[in-house]
C-alpha cells in the first residue's frame, strides 16, 4: 500500500517527520517498509501562457512558442514537436537549468536555428501518468508563473506500507489516517460525501435483483447522467500516480480514488449497455463465457458470482468488468455500482480464473457492508464536483 503524505494530511494533522511517522506507525503494527521520494528531480519548474505559436522557419515539424512566465519574467521562447499547443493555453515549461521528474537537465539547446530556452512538458515527464502524446494543458485557474509542483502536489514523500492479513481496514488512505489519528492522539476527519438526486431517482433508472443473496449482502447503484469523458483533474491524476495507479479518465479514475480513500471498489458500467436497465446478481451458467476489460474470454463456473443484465454477463463480481459493458468516449450515462460480495467466493473465483486485481484483493479479505453506501455518495459528490457528471 503507497501513501502519499499530501493525500493522507487531508485526514489528519501530521507533525512528524517522514521518517519519524514511519516509526511511530511500524511501533504500531503497521510496517513501513520504505520512503519514496516522488517528483524529487522536478526544478525550475513553472507555467506559462502561450503568448504565441508559429511555424519553424527551418523546420516543418517543430513549433516556436513565445510564452509569458509571470510578472517579473522575461517573455521565454521554446521550441516544441507538439500539435496541442495553441495561443492563450497554460502549459507547464522547465527553464533552462531545471530538470525533469527523473532528474534529466535541460538547458538552452538549438533547433534548426531557433535557441529553445525550455522545454514543454507533457503528463509522463512530470510523473503524472504514462500520457506522452502531448503537452500537459493546465486550468485556467493557474496563473503564469505559478509554482506548479507545490500546487499541484507534484513532489511528495510516499510510504510504502507492508500491510498484513489481519489489517485489511489499512488498504485505504481513511485506514491509515485512523491509525495514525489514534497514534498521535489527533482527530481523524473523514471525506465529506453526499450528492443530492435531481431530475428523478436512481430507483426509477434502474432495477436490481439479488439472487444470491449468500454471496451478495449488499448491493448499491447510482445512475450519472451527462458524463464528462475527459480526463479527471490534475490533482487527482498526481496523487493516483503517487499512489501507484494509472490515471485514465474522470470516471475511472474517481472509481479508484475511493477505492484507495474508503477501501470500498466501485465499478462503472454503460447504462445503456445495461439491457432492460436491470443489474441481475447471480451466479454463473453453465458454459457461460465473458470478455473481461483485459481483452481475455473467460469460461465461468456455476459457483462463480456474476453481474448481469437479463440477457447476459456483465463483470465478474468483485474481480473485473466486462468488454462489452466498459466506459468509453461515447458513454453519455454511467451505472455506478458499490456492493459488498462473500469473501471466499471473491478468493476462489479470482484464483481460478487466475485474475488478481485491487478491487479482489480487497473483497478477498472481508469488507464492511455498511462501507458501500457512503462510497458511492463520496464517488457521486466527486463526479458532480468535478463537473464529470
Amino acid at each position: 500500500m503507497r501513501v502519499p503524505l499530501r493525500w493522507l494530511r487531508e485526514y489528519v494533522d501530521i507533525e512528524l517527520e517522514p521518517e519519524q511517522l514511519a516509526d511511530a506507525l511500524t511501533m504500531s503494527g503497521t510496517k513501513v517498509e520504505s520512503i519514496d521520494r516522488v517528483g524529487g528531480g522536478l526544478k525550475h519548474v513553472t507555467s506559462g501562457r502561450v503568448v504565441s505559436v508559429a511555424p519553424h522557419p527551418n523546420s516543418s515539424r517543430l513549433l516556436v512558442a513565445v510564452l509569458d512566465v509571470g510578472p517579473r519574467q522575461a517573455q521565454r521562447r521554446v521550441v516544441t514537436a507538439a500539435t496541442n499547443v495553441a495561443e492563450d493555453c497554460i502549459v507547464p515549461v522547465v527553464t533552462a537549468g531545471g530538470s525533469l521528474v527523473d532528474g534529466e537537465e535541460i538547458g538552452e539547446v538549438e533547433f534548426e536555428g531557433v535557441k529553445s530556452e525550455g522545454m514543454l512538458l507533457s503528463a509522463r515527464e512530470l510523473g503524472i501518468s504514462d500520457d506522452g502524446s502531448g503537452i500537459l494543458l493546465l486550468p485556467d485557474s493557474v496563473k503564469p508563473g505559478d509554482d506548479i509542483v507545490e500546487s499541484l502536489g507534484l513532489r511528495d514523500d510516499v510510504l510504502e506500507l507492508e500491510i498484513t492479513p489481519n489489517r485489511p481496514d489499512c488498504l485505504c488512505m481513511v485506514g491509515v489516517a485512523r491509525e495514525l489519528a489514534a497514534i498521535t492522539r489527533k482527530a481523524l476527519r473523514m471525506p465529506m460525501a453526499g450528492c443530492p438526486e435531481v431530475i428523478q431517482p436512481a430507483q426509477d433508472m434502474i432495477k436490481v435483483v439479488i439472487e444470491a443473496p449468500d454471496l451478495c449482502y449488499r448491493y448499491c447503484a447510482k445512475v450519472i447522467r451527462r458524463v464528462c469523458s475527459g480526463q479527471s483533474p490534475i490533482w487527482m491524476q498526481a496523487r493516483l500516480a503517487a499512489a501507484g495507479v494509472r490515471p485514465i479518465s474522470a470516471v475511472v479514475d474517481v472509481t479508484n480514488y475511493v477505492m484507495l480513500e474508503l477501501n470500498q471498489p466501485l465499478h462503472a458500467f454503460d447504462y445503456d449497455k445495461v439491457a432492460q436497465h436491470t443489474i441481475v446478481v447471480r451466479r454463473a451458467r453453465a458454459g457461460e463465457r465473458l470478455v473481461t476489460l483485459d481483452g481475455s474470454e473467460r469460461d465461468l463456473s456455476s459457483d462463480m458470482l456474476m453481474i448481469a443484465d437479463p440477457e447476459r454477463a456483465l463483470a465478474v463480481a468483485g474481480v473485473m468488468g466486462g468488454l462489452a459493458s466498459e466506459i468509453t468516449e461515447t458513454t453519455e450515462t454511467v451505472l455506478l455500482e458499490s456492493a459488498c460480495f462473500a469473501r471466499q467466493s471473491v478468493w476462489r473465483t479470482s484464483r481460478t480464473l487466475k485474475l488478481r486485481t485491487e478491487a479482489s484483493s480487497r473483497f478477498e479479505k472481508g469488507l464492511d457492508p455498511l462501507g458501500a453506501p457512503p462510497a458511492l455518495d463520496r464517488a457521486a459528490s466527486l463526479l458532480a464536483q468535478m463537473e464529470a457528471g
